[in-house]
């Protein structure tokens, strides 16, 4: 997976979690490129806005393509893929020097929608708020590239569990044809067993707008190379 390599300027908002900020780059026709979004999108720190700005970040990108021009190596890239994020102006594609590019170390063989994390990498919090953001835009097939294909995942509608990523996809089929659930990452944390708990504040809809489930509930990953093994709902308020 490929990064610019960026300024994470201020923190816009610490109010919630995570934290929101500012990161930019300048490009190669000297525009600086602003971007406001979580913290995690651009680093694995915690910032808030008594952290030392600036501080370095990278915005991941997939390579559009390479070519020299008057001798040096310009790399036109989008930042839409893998995460989907944009400028405050609504741009993904940039053109920047290619020593503005970083490459992260990643597996062999893995969907290219998702790349594993490895712990010198990106955190497991990282790729967990991807997780609901991918969700909450209905990016489905982004969230099973990071499942492993036995997955393990629960049934929050009636109870026990699907396995597999195939039945997952049609489980989430037949959910949202009935309703529209939007999931907020409250709180990230880990377990005396190493499982990732998330606390997520569940709203859910029915087609109609009308708000029929508003709870704070607990969901469970257990990882195995990178990828979710399992999924469990703990106890909800």
């Amino acid at each position: 997976m490929f990064g610019i390599k960026a300024q994470i300027t201020k923190c816009i908002d610490d109010n919630g979690y995570p934290s929101f900020v500012e990161c930019q780059f300048v490009d190669t026709h000297k525009n600086k490129q602003v971007f406001h979004d979580k913290d995690v999108m651009f680093t694995t720190e915690n910032l808030d806005r008594n952290s030392n700005y600036p501080i370095d970040g990278s915005i991941a990108c997939q390579i559009i393509e390479r070519e020299i021009i008057e001798g040096r190596e310009i790399v036109r890239i989008d930042s839409k893929l893998p995460w989907h994020i944009e400028s405050v102006n609504g741009e993904t594609v940039f053109e920047v020097l290619a020593e503005q590019i970083t490459e992260f170390q990643t597996k062999e063989n893995t969907t290219p929608a998702f790349i594993p994390f490895q712990s010198n990498m990106v955190s497991v919090k990282y790729h967990l708020q991807n997780l609901y953001d991918a969700f909450n835009r209905r990016e489905i097939e982004t969230i099973l590239s990071m499942m492993k294909e036995d997955v393990k995942w629960a049934n929050g509608m009636e109870g026990g569990f699907v396995y597999g990523r195939d039945a997952v996809r049609e489980y989430w089929r037949k959910q949202f044809e009935l309703i529209d659930p939007q999931l907020e990452p409250l709180k990230f944390e880990t377990d005396e067993n190493g499982r990732s708990v998330v606390t997520v504040h569940q709203t859910v809809r029915d087609l109609d707008g009308k708000i029929i489930l508003n709870k704070t509930v607990k969901q469970i990953f257990t990882f195995e190379n990178g990828f979710v093994k399992t999924f469990e709902i703990g106890n909800a308020k």
